[in-house]
C-alpha cells in the first residue's frame, strides 16, 4: 500500500512540474506512461495479496479468553 501511495504522488508531483514547464510533452508522457505501468503491477500484487487472504480457509474457531473470573 506504502509502494501504491508513493507512485500516485509520485504521478501528482510529475504533473505539477509538467505543467510548470520543467518536462516536454514527450518526456512527461514516457514517465507518466512507465509510472502508470508501476502502478498496475503493485495493484495486480495488492489484489493477489488480497484475494489469498479472503481465500484462505479457516478452521474451527477458538473459544475467546475471557480471562480469570
Amino acid at each position: 500500500m506504502e509502494r501504491r501511495d508513493a507512485i500516485y504522488d509520485n504521478l501528482r508531483d510529475l504533473r505539477f512540474e509538467y505543467r510548470a514547464g520543467k518536462y516536454s510533452q514527450a518526456d512527461f508522457e514516457t514517465m507518466k506512461n512507465a509510472m502508470r505501468r508501476k502502478a498496475a503491477l503493485v495493484l495486480a500484487e495488492i489484489d493477489q495479496v488480497t484475494e489469498a487472504g479472503v481465500k484462505r480457509p479457516r478452521g474451527p474457531r477458538a473459544a475467546p479468553d475471557r480471562g480469570p473470573r
